[in-house]
């Protein structure tokens, strides 16, 4: 079944660009070498998706293979949240338990079913 995404408010946007702006500045190390975490996560070999750290979680930065999984291109993606993989049969407790412990910044493991661009 087909889901239509939501869109970014532009307070969304400008947080968006605005951590652009401190990225740009910022180097984390990886495998010997300082790069961007936009490059970081374009070069592992695991799907990797990142969201901002506060609500509503919009997607940040996604790699190819998270891309190949899930079924999105990178533009139908970023500035979206995670609601584009809930379908029907996701589990509404177990996405309120996820949300909770992100929000206050705990661990969590859960299983979580997802749905690709497809349905």
């Amino acid at each position: 079944s087909s889901m239509s995404a939501n869109s970014t408010s532009s307070s969304d946007d400008k947080n968006l660009h605005q951590l652009d702006a401190v990225e740009a500045a910022t180097l984390i190390r990886l495998n010997g070498f300082q790069r961007t975490l936009k490059d970081a996560v374009k070069i592992q070999d695991i799907p990797v998706i990142v969201t901002l750290a506060s609500p509503p979680f919009v997607i940040y930065h996604i790699n190819e293979l998270w891309c190949r999984l899930c079924g999105y291109t990178e533009s139908e993606a970023l500035g979206q949240t995670c609601r584009i993989l809930q379908g029907p049969e996701t589990c509404r407790a177990t996405l309120a338990s996820l949300h909770a412990a992100a929000t206050s910044g705990r661990d969590i493991e859960v299983r979580l079913l997802n749905y690709t661009g497809d349905g």
